[in-house]
């Protein structure tokens, strides 16, 4: 959960950073995706 809390900490100065470039929205929603995918193996981890 550490992860999660780090990117949550960086997120927030990125995005206003590139708030009116394009490309800073992408990369935000492949962050987003990025860490959907770690929290659904932790998930599945923690299932079994």
């Amino acid at each position: 959960m550490p992860l999660l809390a780090g990117c949550k900490v960086q997120w927030p100065h990125r995005r206003i950073k590139k708030e009116t470039d394009m490309s800073g929205v992408i990369v935000f929603a492949l962050e987003m995706g990025v860490v959907a995918l770690i929290a659904l193996a932790i998930y599945m981890v923690m299932k079994k």
